[in-house]
């Protein structure tokens, strides 16, 4: 009972550590300049942007009275812990099967799961999402995503 009370807490103070140790591990980047930006500059940026949105959270969460959320004794967790476990498995098929493969997989079973539409609109989503991020990935910003093992 007193892990749920301070839920919202727990997950503020953790959200600003992660970004503390993001921001830490960006500065040890070069940085450049705006104008002459190195490898450094996206990770610093943004990582100072995560701290300080992080801090200001962090803030007005411990400034809230403690309580139980409402619906939290109604969160179904063995389905969260199926989500947890199918994203599990999608690492481990990324490196595989690859990012095209995987992704299209695991998003036919989360949406399954999550109780949208028949399997065929679960099929075509997942299709067209994977595709576009795809093609996001590999020709608009010429980034390669992970191929199968046998290719």
């Amino acid at each position: 009972m007193i892990l749920r009370n301070k839920v919202y807490k727990i997950v503020a103070i953790s959200i600003l550590l992660s970004g503390i140790i993001v921001l830490g591990l960006s500065l040890q980047l070069p940085f450049g300049s705006f104008s002459n930006p190195k490898a450094g500059f996206v990770p610093t940026v943004f990582s100072v942007i995560w701290v300080l949105l992080a801090l200001l959270n962090c803030i007005l969460e411990l400034k809230k009275p403690d309580k139980t959320p409402k619906g939290f004794d109604e969160i179904d967790w063995k389905k969260w812990l199926m989500y947890i476990a199918v994203c599990t498995v999608y690492l481990v098929l990324l490196y595989s099967m690859g990012y095209i493969i995987s992704t299209f997989i695991c998003l036919v079973v989360m949406i399954k799961m999550a109780g949208y539409g028949s399997i065929k609109k679960s099929i075509l989503v997942s299709l067209i999402f994977t595709v576009c991020v795809y093609l996001l990935f590999a020709y608009a910003m010429d980034i390669s995503l992970p191929k199968p093992f046998f290719i």
